[in-house]
């Protein structure tokens, strides 16, 4: 599920990797590909954000968790 909101001063959307670190792309298709050309926000001059709420050094890759933020502003 897609979302906006803020990380630290920055504008972001964030959505929510679940599984293993090789499906990753296509959470960032969506965000990238899909969502953020048909929205009224560009990226800003920043890298993403990942945040892995569920890591695999604990879990087991089919229950991993990862946050991904992009930093974007008003087109």
């Amino acid at each position: 599920e897609i979302s906006l909101g803020l990380v630290g001063s920055e504008m972001c959307i964030r959505d929510r990797h679940r599984g293993a670190a090789s499906g990753i792309d296509d959470t960032y298709h969506l965000l990238y590909g899909l969502w953020l050309p048909h929205s009224k926000y560009t990226l800003r001059d920043s890298p993403p954000i990942e945040v892995y709420l569920k890591d695999l050094g604990h879990y087991p890759a089919e229950e991993a968790l990862t946050a991904i933020y992009l930093p974007i502003q008003l087109a």
